[in-house]
């Protein structure tokens, strides 16, 4: 788990549907050979998420091998990356959004994350068609702020899949069994001299609306009495199918979770949902054209928050939670859809790769936080993009470089039922929301905006394997109101090395 501040590069906008359950593609499609990878990377403008940093930059390295010993496949890689933002406040999760809870505060300050990930996975023959493996996938991270209210995450994620694969008669079938579990902890203090009511805190229980108090209170849950930190867990549980037949490969995924936000019996929140993926590709769809292929993934998640009813008893000197029931406040589904068509033509011509796409996500929340007032959301958003990578295989000095130049249009919309209650006569007091923040984040969400990205790749003869690469991406917002500006950047240098 970690947090995704820099912008996306159109390569990756496809649907990643690894966390929602699929088949480890380590293990059914292994790539034989050893790599590391070094980069450093900045980032800055007005253009961004308002829990993104106004700048950041990040640095890293990742190891990566897989070879087969004897008749055993063994496959693994190591990765670190630490990122420094600047004027960074609201949430203050690693990964905002993840939750169907977050935590936000409004005082800009400097941010570090740490994020380490090690991923493991063996494979072996049972017979002449049958193979069985496993794989585990560890991330672990630290994240914090040092000015005002001050806060320190510690953030966790393993998940495990057994797999089995069946070869023969044209076709191959993959079963998985996914055991995941992530967890996050924030632990909140006041640094300086001015008082504790002095910082404000924000607990969003869906749609922006929420408890807005001083960060000590106990409506926020960073602060109370015998837990000084906010504990989210969530347990998964699910498999996954994959058929591949004569160039068709198709792909199904599900998982059950169960989160929960508290500990020590002050069990504030549960949030149980599911995950469904599906992928299905199809190589060579267009003869004529080479190796080419169509890739098609979707996803959903859907999510309930329940708030618990809690009561503190004391029986002899002990004091006690005790939790009466639960209370639905929020409900969201998040669905993404994207079509990738990639082609690759090595043997010809200057163009040795292109990839068409496009991808479409959908946002439906509903709140119900105080009794008889709900609120519904429904937002969208829409990408259409293309890259082409250029190799002149000529033997002259520009067989040393790889061009790939791309760009990509977003736009979105959205639609918002608004507060109503459901009887005639109401007493009670709307839920307070936190209008701003919710009306730049629809903003961010919707605006439309144009990106490019470029990327050179110089390929060493010297050094078999070795490459270094410069990356950028120059993103433009349209009709942008709230947000503090139009343009984002992002510049990459990576060197690469392969044996």
């Amino acid at each position: 788990m970690k947090a995704r501040y820099s912008l996306c590069i159109i390569s990756a906008l496809a649907v990643s549907l690894a966390a929602s359950g699929q088949v480890p593609r380590q293990l059914v499609d292994p790539s034989r050979g050893s790599s590391a990878t070094v980069f450093g990377e900045m980032e800055g403008g007005g253009f961004r998420s308002g829990y993104a940093a106004s700048s950041l930059w990040k640095a890293g390295a990742k190891a990566s091998s897989s070879g087969v010993y004897g008749k055993t496949l063994l496959a693994g890689s190591f990765s670190f990356e630490e990122m420094r933002g600047k004027d960074m406040m609201t949430s203050v999760f690693t990964s905002p959004g993840y939750y169907p809870i977050d935590v936000l505060e409004f005082t800009p300050g400097d941010k570090t994350m740490q994020t380490y990930a090690f991923t493991g996975g063996i494979f072996h023959p049972l017979s002449d068609r049958i193979s069985a493996g496993a794989f585990v996938d560890y991330s672990a991270g630290n994240y914090s702020k040092r000015k005002d209210i001050r806060h320190t995450n510690y953030s966790t994620g393993l998940s495990l899949s057994p797999t089995m694969v069946y070869n023969g008669d044209g076709m191959r079938i993959a079963a998985s069994l996914i055991f995941r579990k992530t967890a996050e902890s924030i632990e909140a203090e006041q640094i300086g001299t001015a008082t504790a009511d002095t910082y404000y805190a924000f607990l969003d229980k869906g749609l922006r609306y929420g408890s807005y108090q001083a960060w000590d209170g106990s409506g926020i849950h960073l602060a109370e009495a015998g837990i000084n930190r906010l504990p989210v867990k969530e347990f998964s549980g699910g498999g996954a199918l994959r058929f591949d037949i004569k160039g068709t490969s198709v792909e199904f995924g599900y998982l059950r979770s169960s989160g929960t936000v508290g500990e020590k019996g002050y069990d504030w929140f549960r949030f149980p949902g599911n995950r469904f993926s599906a992928r299905i590709s199809r190589k060579s769809l267009i003869p004529a054209w080479g190796d080419n292929k169509l890739e098609i993934n979707a996803s959903s998640l859907s999510q309930t928050l329940e708030e618990a009813v809690i009561d503190k008893v004391s029986e002899g000197g002990v004091t006690l939670p005790v939790i009466y029931g639960y209370n639905r406040v929020s409900w969201r589904r998040i669905s993404t859809v994207s079509v990738i068509y990639d082609i690759r033509t090595p043997d010809s011509g200057i163009m040795n790769s292109a990839r068409i796409l496009f991808s479409a996500n959908f946002d439906d929340e509903q709140s119900s936080l105080t009794y008889p007032y709900t609120d519904e959301f429904h937002g969208s958003n829409y990408t259409a993009g293309a890259s082409i990578t250029l190799y002149d295989r000529r033997k002259a000095v520009w067989d040393r470089f790889l061009l790939t130049i791309g760009g990509h249009y977003r736009s979105g919309n959205s639609f918002e039922r608004g507060l109503r209650s459901s009887e005639p006569d109401v007493t009670a007091s709307e839920p307070f929301r936190l209008i701003g923040d919710w009306e730049r984040k629809k903003e961010w969400m919707t605006s439309p905006r144009i990106g490019l990205e470029a990327s050179l790749r110089y390929i060493f003869t010297s050094v078999k394997g070795l490459s270094v690469s410069l990356e950028g991406e120059w993103l433009h917002g349209l009709d942008v109101v709230l947000l503090p500006g139009t343009e984002r950047f992002r510049g990459t240098i990576k060197l690469d090395y392969s044996f």
